[in-house]
């Protein structure tokens, strides 16, 4: 890094953590504070709150649920992003401290939103496995 000049900003020295591709139902895995990017189908929407319910589409047998607290970013919210059904994309740091919402539905983890937008059509079992083969090569 060159050294630095009287008044000139140096805006390397605290770079932005990055965030961690996961599944929905791994975000509970995942340590406080980290960011995590993840998809998930709308399944409520609170909101005096301010939180999405969140669930594993795919998940059959066992679904996976993540509360997402949107109060941050309300600004950005359309019809879209929070109707029933819609797939999203989240990217928010992960917070354990409650995982029940204002309507008493409960999660397996909860986000703090920073950013999400709409996932469009996605075939929820190819992206898993996509995820899955991506973790496993970057641990190896």
């Amino acid at each position: 890094m060159p050294p630095r000049r009287t008044g000139e900003y140096v805006y390397l020295e605290s770079k932005p953590q990055a965030s961690q591709l996961v599944l929905l139902s791994q975000v509970a895995g995942v340590s406080e504070g980290s960011k995590v990017r993840c998809l998930g189908c709308v399944s409520s929407y609170d909101v005096p709150s301010a939180t999405l319910l969140l669930e594993d589409h795919a998940a059959i047998s066992k679904r996976s649920t993540v509360l997402v607290n949107v109060d941050g970013i309300t600004s950005t919210l359309n019809a879209e992003l929070t109707q029933i059904g819609a797939l999203l994309n989240v990217v928010g740091y992960v917070d354990h401290g409650s995982v029940v919402n204002a309507s008493g539905e409960k999660s397996s983890a909860n986000v703090n939103a920073l950013m999400i937008w709409s996932a469009g059509a996605v075939k929820v079992d190819e992206y898993e496995t996509a995820v899955k083969d991506m973790q496993s090569t970057c641990t190896t």
